[in-house]
């Protein structure tokens, strides 16, 4: 997903490429072969959520100069080759959500991408992975009912205002209540930001750290696991919650966003729901220590799995005891 890209851009497309190469350095997997590579994907998949004069309008180099300044686009070395990382990233949702469907929890290295709408983009995203992975599933018969988490400090407005009304989908946005997209009601040119609603918003104050945050996501997530009763989770883990963060202003440590994605790892495989992890928003300069941050939720993740199979083991053996007793 990382393609030639200004150094001195606020939006980190290096960091894709760094998070691969930081997962093969720490053992995860022994080479980049081991990654699945998704496809270009279809323009009816794309088309299952956003505007079609949208779309094309995006993908044929052709869109309104005030709508590619909303992306945070306008400044790029190649439309052709964003146009294309930004189709694979939608594919690598699409895929990873199939591979959780088959193996319980999926890894993708990129993806999040939820401050896209159906006919516009902001904050970096222009089109919305999360909620096209959402609509093929379910137009293929492969789930009903999907529940999109989105720990990004930034609320998750365009997944909010694409799913609004639909009862087969529960967003839930777990943000910042000060930051992006909220505070620009009354500046001009800026008005449609700020102004959709989650199925569930949990605004957290500036300056929130671990303790007051995981008390929030403890309240609420098993109510909704209960509740709601999804055949799949989408997971979006921003580390921009991070206390460091260029573009956030939450206190997370390191040691909190891991348990944070631990936790809902952890919840969604004891329930029985098959889940994708997806990175969403991080903002920094060093490079190494934004890759390591985004890896937490695939650490965390591992983690979950290891301990799943680890216990499966145990009660494969105590069967096989019990039989050798018959």
């Amino acid at each position: 997903y990382t393609i030639p890209w200004p150094e001195n851009h606020r939006f980190a497309m290096w960091k894709f490429d760094d998070l691969a190469e930081h997962m093969i350095e720490e053992g995860f997997v022994d080479t980049a072969d081991e990654f699945i590579v998704p496809d270009l994907p279809p323009h009816e998949w794309v088309l299952k959520v956003h505007d079609r004069d949208y779309y094309y309008s995006f993908i044929e180099g052709r869109m309104d100069e005030d709508l590619l300044r909303r992306t945070g686009f306008s400044r790029r070395p190649s439309h052709e080759q964003l146009v294309r990382r930004s189709l694979l990233e939608v594919s690598g949702s699409v895929l990873a959500s199939r591979l959780a469907l088959s193996h319980g929890i999926a890894l993708h290295l990129g993806g999040g991408t939820h401050h896209a709408h159906v006919d516009w983009g902001a904050g970096y995203t222009c089109l919305n992975d999360l909620a096209v992975a959402t609509r093929v599933l379910q137009h293929e018969g492969l789930v009903e009912r999907v529940l999109i988490v989105d720990t990004d400090v930034h609320q998750g407005d365009g997944t909010a205002a694409i799913f609004a009304g639909d009862s087969s989908v529960f967003t839930m946005s777990m943000h910042c209540a000060q930051n992006f997209p909220f505070g620009f009601k009354g500046v001009k040119n800026l008005g449609y930001l700020g102004n959709d609603e989650s199925d569930l918003d949990i605004g957290l104050p500036i300056g929130c750290g671990d303790v007051e945050y995981m008390a929030e996501l403890k309240a609420h997530l098993p109510k909704i696991l209960e509740n709601f009763a999804p055949d799949l989770l989408l997971y979006i883990g921003g580390v921009d919650v991070w206390e460091g963060d260029a573009l956030g202003k939450l206190n997370l440590t390191e040691s909190g966003i891991y348990e944070r994605d631990h936790y809902i790892v952890d919840q969604a495989v004891s329930n029985g729901v098959p889940i994708v992890c997806t990175i969403g928003g991080g903002y920094d300069s060093n490079r190494q220590r934004l890759a390591y941050r985004h890896s937490l939720v695939h650490r965390a993740a591992i983690q979950v799995w290891g301990a799943l199979q680890e216990e499966a083991g145990k009660r494969e053996g105590a069967l096989q005891a019990d039989a050798s007793f018959l």
